[in-house]
């Protein structure tokens, strides 16, 4: 069996560079953490998979990377640290 893989085109709300991709463990979300913009365009999304569409805006700071978030194993909580604050930031 042939797994046949369709790339797919996101429109991410912030050109810069995306530093961190996370899916959820059962696959049905993934989160995308990006650079920020200097302009405060969001750079931490929580998206879909199937189809893929954004569900959530999450943080939005102009001077701040998203360094890491990930899916807790049961997928109930993003943790994610950024650049500025030097600690962890829980959403559920």
């Amino acid at each position: 069996m042939s797994l046949i893989l369709q790339p797919v085109a996101l429109r991410l709300p912030n050109t810069k560079a995306v530093r961190t991709v996370d899916f959820s463990p059962r696959g049905e979300q993934f989160v995308i953490g990006q650079a920020g913009d200097g302009h405060g365009a969001v750079n931490l999304t929580l998206w879909d998979t199937d189809p893929p569409q954004l569900v959530a805006e999450i943080e939005r700071q102009p001077h701040t990377t998203i360094l890491q978030a990930r899916f807790s194993p049961a997928g109930r909580f993003l943790v994610y640290v950024d650049s500025n604050q030097q600690q962890f930031s829980l959403w559920s």
